[in-house]
């Protein structure tokens, strides 16, 4: 199952043809393959600015309860919290120049006059009087937006129907619709709502909301292809402060290496990645380095080298590159390590018989040697009184005996000898065995000190 943890900033009424922009900001989280949060960045400088806000109508005849989705029973304080929270959803918004970005720019007038209309409980009572006196106005598609970023799925998917039925050719009821699928899980009907969208979206005027909506619905029921293929399209129609956020979107769904080149690519935006998506970003490149061989990390740095980045962002890259490079030496020499360590676990171990015919017969020369001494001793005490052939057992015996217990000393010294050295060869085992764990560790620990 997918955490859906995109989140997405709040659509409003306003005109016909606004608010087609999908779900970022501070809002309901809708989206996520490798359960990194990606909000989108923040507003940055630009010459509609989010506070250039288009004329709005008349607040006397705006029903800012269904447009922003406040609670009407709410005390003024609850009202003004939620009040914030939409502002900051709205704004990674309003940097379009088109009918979405004109949608957040009204929503963000629309709040400022709120802030007015709710400033104390008076005049909450004040403009509900007032209200009751409106002639009804309604945006289905604007309220199905409210009610999805409050997680009220139910009546958003009957706004996002009614919204359908009232302009079946605007793709915008069509993309709220899927991204309602989205959070409930129902895939295949998200994908058809998407399609749809496509379909209505004959100038192309909210194809990154089409695109978008149409490359998640594609990863989530396993067509990476194609999810590849819309969020590619979607980041030919989108602007560069809102780029890095399909640059994570399309980063989350590439293999390893083009995974990094999106990471890439999102870097070369500067100042155009804000600070939530570039610490996204951040993160999927951390893993794609630690996961990487020294040879691909030498790669890796060769494409950094090629780009022109930001001095911040360049020594980032070049320094977790680095420290991946320590790791992977670190951990080729506690491979090393390691096989030494089994050559000297794995030498012979010395044996030695000590029930076979000579070693036996070497065993008790030992005890028999004095009376080989005390034979020869006669044979020189008593000379030529012996009998020959007396003479010559003795001197046989003398011989025989010398010889099996000289064999036996230096066996029993070679074997010995042998012994210590296996023995001093284990203990060099353990010990390099042990030099190699440390090794490791200090190789994970870099790692670990990079994945954060």
């Amino acid at each position: 199952m997918f955490d859906l943890s995109v989140r997405r900033s709040f659509h409003t009424s306003s005109c016909r043809i606004a608010g087609r922009r999908r779900l970022r900001g501070e809002g309901t989280c809708l989206y996520s393959t490798r359960l990194l949060r990606a909000r989108c960045p923040p507003l940055l400088d630009r010459e509609d600015a989010a506070h250039d806000h288009p004329p709005p109508s008349d607040s006397l005849t705006t029903d800012y309860y269904q447009e922003l989705g406040l609670d009407q029973d709410a005390p003024v304080s609850e009202i003004q919290d939620r009040l914030t929270v939409l502002e900051a959803q709205n704004r990674s918004r309003a940097v379009f120049k088109n009918a979405q970005g004109e949608s957040a720019r009204r929503s963000l007038a629309w709040i400022a006059e709120a802030r007015q209309v709710f400033a104390t409980e008076d005049s909450k009572d004040e403009y509900d009087i007032r209200l009751r006196r409106r002639p009804a106005q309604v945006d289905w598609t604007g309220r199905a937006w409210n009610y999805y970023h409050v997680g009220d799925y139910g009546a958003a998917r009957i706004a996002a129907r009614k919204a359908r039925e009232a302009a079946p050719s605007d793709p915008r009821p069509w993309v709220v619709s899927a991204w309602i699928e989205l959070a409930e899980n129902n895939n295949k009907q998200a994908k058809a709502y998407a399609d749809e969208a496509l379909i209505a979206d004959e100038d192309k005027s909210a194809a990154v909301d089409v695109q978008e909506v149409r490359g998640v619905a594609f990863e989530v029921l396993g067509n990476h292809d194609r999810a590849i293929s819309c969020y590619r399209q979607a980041l030919k129609y989108a602007p560069d402060t809102y780029k890095g956020q399909l640059y994570l979107r399309l980063a989350r769904v590439l293999s390893s290496d083009e995974s990094f080149d999106a990471c890439l690519e999102a870097y070369s935006l500067a100042d155009n990645l804000g600070s939530d998506t570039r610490e996204q970003i951040n993160q999927i490149v951390r893993h794609e380095v630690t996961d990487s061989s020294s040879g691909r990390l030498k790669n890796l740095k060769g494409k950094v080298n090629a780009r022109d980045f930001l001095a911040a962002d360049r020594g980032m890259l070049l320094g977790i590159i680095a420290s991946c490079m320590r790791a992977c030496e670190l951990e080729a020499r506690g491979e090393e390590l390691n096989r030494l360590a089994d050559r000297l676990r794995d030498q012979p171990r010395p044996y030695r018989d000590d029930y076979s015919f000579i070693n036996v017969f070497g065993y008790f020369s030992a005890f028999s040697m004095p009376f080989a001494i005390i034979g020869l001793v006669i044979i020189f005490q008593v000379g030529g009184s012996l009998p020959s052939v007396l003479r010559t057992l003795l001197w046989t015996f003398f011989v025989i005996n010398t010889l099996l217990l000289a064999w036996y000393i230096c066996s029993t010294l070679e074997y010995r000898s042998r012994k210590k050295a296996y023995e001093h060869d284990q203990e060099r085992s353990r010990i390099t065995r042990e030099q190699a764990s440390a090794v490791k560790e200090e190789a994970w620990k870099i790692i670990r000190s990079i994945r954060g």
